[in-house]
């Protein structure tokens, strides 16, 4: 994790505390995923140790205090194609995109009442193949459907408010994330990194690797969204968040069939270190 305004890349994972792991046995028959391949579609956290976890297939989502499962719906959705895991708490209502069906719900909280859809108004050829959600709004990138022979690199990127109202739509390749508040271009050495969001002034940008090879102790990082043809098992971003002025990273072990949560809080006294005259 860094920021790029006070510190290089060689110091990146100063100025954070231990994390805080909480660890689920997703083989026990109710954690909320494919258990074959440990698929999970969305991956929420609230204040006080809340979270929210999306997977399975027809879809299930549960609410955790903890590692204590406090409640658990079935949707009764096909998700396996959503590879991109879109998926955010906003106020009382959890949102998530099915990236097959062009349709964002809205789910309240507690797991109870109706689940709302709400159709994205693009055309039917349009796929998308990236996206980030933020509070204020979320973005997409998509690309046209195309003819087997014939694969046009054009692409759109798309700007919505909740739920589904078109704020932005532009024309050409670009980055969803260069698009949420506080991101900043990266030097090219960093290009490996990808921007996660705010924490008070501080901008946050993640490596996997980087995470993995330095710190040995912990559990294994990336989650699965989804598998792929060509590219195999993918592990998306969105399942990786900053919220609640923390960070938070999911992973996975399948020796231990344990699905781990961990939880990042930044140091205020470590900051001071980083500071420039």
């Amino acid at each position: 994790m860094i920021d790029t305004d006070d510190v290089s890349v060689g110091n990146c994972l100063l100025g954070i505390s231990l994390p805080k792991i909480w660890a689920f046995d997703y083989a026990d028959g109710n954690f909320p995923c494919d258990t074959a391949g440990i698929m999970i579609k969305g991956f929420a956290a609230e204040a006080d140790s809340v979270f929210y976890i999306m997977g399975g297939n027809p879809i299930v989502v549960a609410k955790y205090n903890g590692t204590e499962m406090i409640a658990r719906r079935n949707l009764g959705l096909n998700l396996n194609g959503s590879y991109e895991a879109l998926f955010l708490l906003r106020g009382d209502s959890l949102y998530f995109i099915d990236e097959q069906a062009n349709v964002i719900y809205a789910l309240h909280k507690g797991l109870q009442g109706a689940l709302a859809p709400f159709s994205l108004p693009m055309e039917a050829e349009d796929s998308i193949t990236v996206g980030e959600m933020g509070q204020d709004a979320y973005f997409l990138m998509t690309q046209k459907k195309s003819p087997k022979d014939y694969n046009p690199v054009k692409f759109t990127m798309w700007s919505f408010t909740y739920p589904n109202h078109i704020q932005k739509k532009v024309l050409g390749e670009g980055s969803c994330e260069s698009l949420l508040p506080g991101y900043c271009k990266l030097r090219d050495v960093e290009v490996c990194f990808s921007y996660a969001g705010l924490i008070g002034d501080y901008r946050i940008f993640l490596n996997h690797t980087l995470l993995r090879d330095s710190l040995r102790n912990l559990p294994p990082l990336g989650a699965v969204s989804g598998y792929e043809e060509h590219y195999g098992a993918l592990a998306s971003d969105n399942l990786n968040l900053v919220a609640n002025d923390r960070v938070y990273l999911t992973g996975f072990n399948r020796e231990t069939h344990k699905f781990s949560v961990l939880e990042y809080r930044i140091q205020e006294k470590r900051k001071q270190l980083y500071s420039r005259n």
